[in-house]
């Protein structure tokens, strides 16, 4: 119990570390997360090897998206030794804190959290709780907008995470999940509650014109409308028709505005 508990809260914990930022690096907003993510990853691997090794219950199971993993896994290993600077490759620089060293730990997450994390609550507790992170992430991004000085270096129109077209990949990724936990939720407090976070993360995404994170939303939102028009039920089609007329008419005032 102890060292699930240990596992749970670390990966909740690395959900976090988007937050940090230390003035005293050379590149604040980038090796002060890494480090943080790198040893929370390796704290809740090591807890889950004890865990496996006397509970049998929460070892992985082999699955294609698993599979997936570690072949890109092996083959990020071997574009990294046979490339042309395989140090380079395998560790990155300081700038970006990326490489195989990265796609390690990566990985080690995603092996701790599918082997743990098996029911839909627990995935949407966690889900949940990224939301959030990427929450305080655009209402920090409002204040520093709006004059209220929060962080002790510039940060290029991106709140934590640096700059704009970072904040943009990362809102991307969480207004889709937002939405996924809006449809699945039963309840409509709780639908209203998720949709407030996308509607929030979308105004932010606007406001820092991360035009190429927003216009991905826009396509991939429009593609899922076209999905449910021709595929879902009835209550859904005309769900979606009336979403997609109402995409067609802002995409019109956008382009006649914008010309």
């Amino acid at each position: 119990t102890i060292l699930l508990w240990v596992i749970r809260l670390g990966s909740y914990g690395a959900l976090a570390t988007p937050l940090i930022v230390h003035s005293q690096f050379i590149f604040p907003f980038v090796v002060p997360k890494t480090i943080a993510f790198w040893g929370i990853a390796e704290i809740i691997f090591a807890a889950w090897l004890f865990l496996i090794s006397v509970n049998p219950k929460y070892r992985p199971r082999f699955t294609p998206v698993i599979g997936a993993v570690m072949i890109f896994l092996a083959v990020s290993f071997a574009s990294a030794f046979f490339g042309i600077n395989t140090i380079r490759s395998f560790w990155s620089t300081y700038e970006r804190m990326g490489g195989v060293i990265g796609l390690i730990h990566l990985t080690l997450f995603f092996l701790v959290l599918v082997s743990t994390f098996r029911t839909f609550p627990e995935w949407k507790r966690f889900w949940t709780v990224s939301l959030g992170v990427a929450f305080l992430i655009a209402l920090l991004f409002f204040l520093d907008r709006f004059g209220i000085a929060i962080f002790p270096v510039e940060t290029y129109g991106g709140s934590t995470l640096g700059n704009s077209s970072f904040m943009g990949a990362y809102f991307l990724f969480h207004i889709f999940m937002g939405l996924w936990l809006l449809g699945a939720s039963s309840f409509i407090e709780v639908r209203i509650f998720y949709g407030m976070f996308v509607a929030f993360l979308t105004a932010a995404l606007w406001y820092a014109q991360a035009l190429g994170a927003f216009f991905s939303i826009s396509a991939g939102l429009f593609l899922i409308g076209v999905i449910t028009l021709f595929f879902g039920g009835g209550l859904k089609r005309r769900g979606a028709a009336i979403a997609l007329f109402f995409f067609a008419c802002i995409v019109g005032i956008v382009i006649f505005f914008g010309t």
